[in-house]
């Protein structure tokens, strides 16, 4: 969200924001995140599948929270690869969207 929230102050009306996210957060918030902040045109441009980092098994926490994903919100936060001992996968998203350019308010004078 901090991403999202400040970009706008580094960014030239029509810049474009390009960043990495997880298949662990909801691609579907983080597109309406970035409508509600000023941007248009959003695309994933890049997708591809990784393991599970090692350290994602240290924190129960975690574990918990991405097993209930689909309960809480309807998405498969991984895969598993059933040929290769159950093993985790995510996704990770290159997202890319544009800055719309800043036109004022319709109370401004």
């Amino acid at each position: 969200d901090e991403l999202i929230l400040n970009s706008w102050r580094y960014l030239k009306d029509n810049g474009h924001l390009i960043f990495i996210q997880s298949s662990m957060a909801l691609i579907e918030q983080t597109v309406f995140r970035l409508k509600q902040n000023g941007y248009i045109d959003i695309n994933i441009v890049y997708a591809s599948k990784y393991y599970w980092r090692d350290y994602y098994y240290f924190d129960k926490t975690f574990l918990n929270e991405a097993d209930e994903n689909k309960n809480r919100f309807g998405y498969n936060s991984y895969q598993i690869d059933l040929e290769n001992g159950n093993k985790r996968i995510e996704t990770l998203y290159v997202i890319m969207a544009k800055l719309k350019p800043w036109s004022g308010t319709s109370i401004q004078h």
